[in-house]
């Protein structure tokens, strides 16, 4: 693996893990969201992660640079799914 590859794993996953961090703050800034404009309560997000591989075969990748078979070239984000949880019904009497 070259060192502009593996630089490419590296910022290719440090952008996916953004896109985590920014799903996981969304999700703690609307805990406590009971109504949204579609008029249900919030639901968290979970991002689903995947690391994308070569697809050579191993006489090809040994050809090639002689390097290993499974080097991840990059990580993506697979979805955003919703969870279709049923919601935590708390009373609070001081809640609009």
């Amino acid at each position: 693996m070259s060192f502009q590859s593996s630089l490419n794993v590296s910022v290719s996953g440090m952008a996916a893990q953004r896109q985590r961090v920014n799903t996981i703050s969304e999700n703690i800034a609307n805990a406590s969201t009971t109504r949204t404009p579609q008029g249900g309560p919030y639901r968290r997000r979970i991002v689903t992660l995947a690391a994308v591989s070569n697809d050579r075969t191993f006489e090809e990748e040994l050809r090639s640079q002689q390097r290993s078979l499974d080097t991840a070239t990059e990580v993506k984000v697979v979805g955003i799914s919703q969870d279709n949880r049923a919601p935590i019904l708390r009373y609070e009497p001081g809640h609009p």
